[in-house]
């Protein structure tokens, strides 16, 4: 029965309706989960961004205490050791209030302390040995919560030495309570059961914006003890002490060292996402019976009409003539409708495709025999313009070489007869011509790879590049500075070109080098990708990144001529020798220390390439 059914429409409508269903679900449960995780950030923004404005104003009760104690250090009255004409100001500016001046001596005994009646005996209060590290460097301390011996409770302070520096006679110290620090500190309009706290640097409450008689001066959760010890911003999940479940921000308080915790009940956000899930599961429900009916309508109207059309197809292969049949849904009666044309239109459609086709290949071989044709005229005019190119360079080499065997001439039989003005700007016209005459002959060079003739063959890198390095008068002078690491494999290409590229990879890194740097190059290669690297690597000025894509064109020179020779056709030349052997080329330096020049040639084992 089943798998009648799933061979049936109506059976697969059945289950297209489920799996749509499925999908659904699937989807309303993503979207559920989405809205969810959208709403628990937008809390944990909520909850960052309250904690860093309370992390401001936190600093800024701080700052107030600090501007207080500059004020009163300002009159002077310490400094001229008067000490009671200080402990009138100090009383008059902290009445009537919940801060209090307290003056001791740096150990620690108080001499003052507005918040005591005056001419009661006062405690001897140490200094603990980060607080007097800070005063006597001339900073201002502010302390973590301690127990106030004068008035019995916990207090936090803000001290400064005087005079300032590293032998201060006094210590004057603000204090204030909790409850004076986080007046107006936290946000009066956060939602209902937000929870704000302000923790010391020993991680004990400090302030609490709820139940603070009964928190202030415990630790905090551990989770929000381990934020605090990590010193940076942090959203968690937590318990309060009152056994709570909240979303947590820990914000710290930099230039204090404080945190600041706030958190948000879980139980809105859950009831929220309870919320969805209900409302996404009734839509599911009612999508699936929905489908459910219309799927079986639609399954009623189709099955009827198919058996319509097949009495038609019947009739069609008995020869009988179709009668106009009553089917329900457009679609069918289309294809009703189609049915009695069909042998014509079939006969006529092949007879079209046929005309069709001809003319394809008719058009098919006009256009092969016109790119024929534009393909042989490029390559002529590609030809003329090569070998106009050879021409010019080569006529261009005997009026320079004149030029400069005239210029030298005058310069050695006649050079103690002209001034050091004309001797230079001979020996520039000199310069001149050789360095024209190095770019004619890098030019016939460039020709000669372009219009060379290859025929491509195993060739042996390891006695060819030993060979450069003989044959050439350069490199052949600085052989012991080129190390070249067995094995170089074989790989396809030619001889000529190879040997081309090769010597002005050598050659240029033996050139560019920073004065007084002895050139070290090596030569290996290494597989990648099917082809064979070959790398030139060398210890020489770099090249910036920035610039690698230019590297290889003609005529371009990352270095002025004065200080480096050359005129920026080598690197051209190695490009075009190896891109007609079927090869890459490419560089890799980080512009500082030295170069990585490579060519890529494909291994000799590949069929041979005219």
């Amino acid at each position: 029965m089943p798998l009648a059914l799933s061979r049936s429409l109506r059976g697969r409508l059945l289950l297209m309706v489920f799996l749509v269903a499925a999908s659904l679900a699937v989807l309303a449960g993503l979207l559920v989960w989405q809205a969810y995780k959208n709403e628990r950030d937008a809390v944990y923004r909520e909850l960052g961004n309250t904690a860093r404005a309370t992390a401001a104003l936190v600093e800024q009760r701080v700052a107030n205490m600090e501007a207080l104690l500059a004020g009163i250090v300002a009159a002077g009255e310490l400094e001229r050791d008067d000490i009671e004409a200080f402990a009138i100001r100090a009383r008059e500016a902290t009445k009537p209030g919940r801060r209090w001046f307290v003056v001791s001596t740096p150990d620690g005994q108080q001499l003052i302390n507005t918040r005591a009646p005056a001419g009661s005996p006062l405690p001897l209060v140490p200094f603990a040995p980060d607080a007097f590290e800070v005063v006597t460097s001339g900073r201002t301390y502010v302390s973590d919560l301690i127990f106030g011996p004068v008035v019995k409770r916990p207090v936090v302070f803000v001290s400064v030495g005087l005079p300032a520096g590293p032998h201060p006679r006094y210590f004057l110290s603000l204090a204030a309570s909790p409850e004076e620090l986080a007046e107006g500190t936290f946000v009066s309009s956060a939602p209902k059961g937000y929870v704000f706290g302000v923790i010391d640097r020993n991680g004990i409450i400090l302030a609490r914006s709820a139940s603070a008689e009964s928190f202030v001066g415990r630790a905090p959760s551990p989770e929000v003890a381990a934020a605090v010890r990590i010193g940076r911003e942090t959203f968690l999940r937590s318990r309060t002490l009152e056994g709570i479940d909240v979303l947590g921000a820990v914000v710290p308080v930099p230039r204090i060292g404080w945190s600041i915790a706030a958190g948000a009940p879980q139980a809105a956000l859950q009831t929220s996402a309870r919320r969805l899930i209900a409302t996404g599961l009734l839509t599911c429900l009612v999508i699936l019976v929905a489908a459910t009916g219309v799927a079986w309508w639609i399954s009623r109207s189709a099955l009827r009409d198919v058996d319509a059309l097949l009495a038609d197809t019947r009739k069609i292969a008995a020869g009988e003539d179709l009668l106009p049949s009553g089917t329900a849904l457009a679609e069918t009666s289309a294809i009703a409708a189609s049915l009695r044309e069909t042998h014509r239109r079939l006969r006529e459609q092949l007879q079209e495709r046929l005309q069709a086709e001809a003319a394809l290949f008719a058009a098919k071989a006009e256009l092969e025999q016109k790119v024929a044709e534009r393909t042989a005229s490029l390559t002529e005019l590609l030809g003329q313009m090569e070998e106009f190119n050879y021409g010019v360079s080569h006529d261009l080499r005997g009026p320079l070489r004149s030029m400069i065997g005239f210029s030298r001439v005058v310069l050695e039989d006649h050079g103690a007869a002209l001034d050091p003005e004309a001797k230079d700007h001979l020996q520039r016209v000199v310069s001149s011509g050789e360095r024209m005459s190095q770019m004619i002959e890098d030019l016939l060079a460039l020709s000669r790879v372009s219009r060379e003739q290859l025929v491509l063959g195993p060739v042996d890198l390891g006695p060819l590049v030993r060979d450069c390095v003989r044959g050439h008068p350069v490199l052949a002078d600085q052989a012991r500075r080129i190390e070249i690491i067995d094995p170089l494999p074989s790989v396809l290409g030619h001889p000529s070109p190879i040997q081309q590229a090769m010597i002005n990879l050598l050659v240029n890194a033996l050139k560019f080098v920073r004065p007084g740097v002895e050139p070290r190059i090596r030569v290996f290669a290494e597989p990648r990708g099917g082809f064979f690297r070959v790398v030139v690597e060398d210890n020489g000025i770099g090249i910036d990144p920035a610039h690698h894509g230019r590297l290889f064109k003609v005529f371009e020179r990352l270095q002025p001529s004065r200080r480096f020779a050359g005129t920026g056709i080598g690197l051209s030349i190695v490009r075009r020798a190896v891109e007609r052997l079927g090869g890459r080329v490419g560089v890799e330096s980080d512009g500082q220390s030295g170069s990585r020049f490579w060519m890529e040639l494909r291994p000799a084992a590949e069929p041979p390439v005219v």
